[in-house]
């Protein structure tokens, strides 16, 4: 765990932190401690390699209203984590992270919001809604929000958003739709290589820690490929046959 240091992967920008009230939340978004008013709320987020991550920012950056963009594009995880209950949330954060392996992830195709335009993952979804779904047995899940708690998640990047503007909208959706059929793949392409927590506040988010995901052995990988190889290949000998004259 990295704690109050900057990444080079998937780190949102304008992370100063800035002494502001914090914003009225809607009920469903309120985490249910104990703690009548919870003092501060820790957003949980998917990170991924630099490259990915500067292709989705870059088009967050030409379409999100610029008055109103103080973060690159990311993948939310949970929405409010209690402070509260930092300290148990941090350690179980970083339990699961060191046993999940880096996994490879790609882009859908964009859809519509009602007040902006996102894009699921395609490659990876199933992926990050298991790790998602292995926080839910954890003692603090039962405290958060209903907004975390849902059972149904769809891992995205949002790419426009409180854009009442149809035309405004439809004419980024098209926009987007070009730009990811222009990869060779017809869309991006990246890996997700670990869990960042950041602490939030309505002018931007400041990075608390990050966890990367764990490395997988590709020599081991390679041996045993040819292993399994090497065993297909191999005759197979009849015992009974074997022992007649």
């Amino acid at each position: 765990m990295v704690s109050g240091e900057t990444s080079a992967e998937a780190e949102p920008s304008a992370t100063q932190e800035i002494n502001v009230a914090q914003p009225q939340r809607r009920p469903n978004h309120t985490p249910s401690t104990s703690s009548t008013q919870e003092e501060s709320y820790y957003v949980l987020t998917l990170q991924t390699d630099r490259d990915l991550h500067e292709k989705m920012s870059a088009l967050r950056m030409a379409h999100f209203p610029k008055a109103l963009n103080v973060l690159d594009a990311h993948i939310t995880i949970f929405h409010a984590l209690p402070g509260s209950k930092l300290e148990q949330i941090e350690a179980d954060i970083q339990k699961i992270a060191e046993d999940t392996f880096r996994y490879k992830i790609s882009t859908a195709k964009p859809f519509q919001l009602s007040r902006g335009i996102a894009i699921h993952l395609y490659q990876g979804k199933g992926d990050t809604r298991h790790l998602r779904k292995r926080f839910r047995n954890l003692e603090w899940f039962q405290l958060l929000s209903e907004q975390d708690r849902k059972d149904v998640f769809e891992p995205h990047f949002t790419i426009k958003n409180k854009v009442a503007d149809r035309k405004l909208r439809k004419k980024s959706l098209e926009e987007v739709n070009k730009t990811l059929e222009a990869e060779e793949s017809g869309c991006f392409r990246g890996v997700a290589t670990g869990l960042r927590l950041w602490l939030y506040r309505e002018d931007g988010w400041t990075s608390r820690a990050e966890w990367s995901f764990r490395t997988r052995n590709i020599s081991s990988v390679v041996r045993l490929v040819h292993a399994k190889r090497s065993l297909a290949a191999a005759p197979v000998v009849d015992q009974d046959a074997a022992g007649r004259p």
